[in-house]
């Protein structure tokens, strides 16, 4: 993964829990580390 899409992807899981709250930024964490694992 490159550094770019890496980037992108913690600033949309960022805007995303901020607006959605903590339930949802749990589910993004998991989902950032099972998609890291590929």
């Amino acid at each position: 993964m490159s550094w770019k899409h890496k980037a992108l992807t913690l600033l949309i899981s960022y805007l995303l829990a901020k607006s959605l709250g903590d339930k949802s930024r749990r589910s993004l964490c998991n989902w950032l580390s099972f998609e890291e694992r590929f």
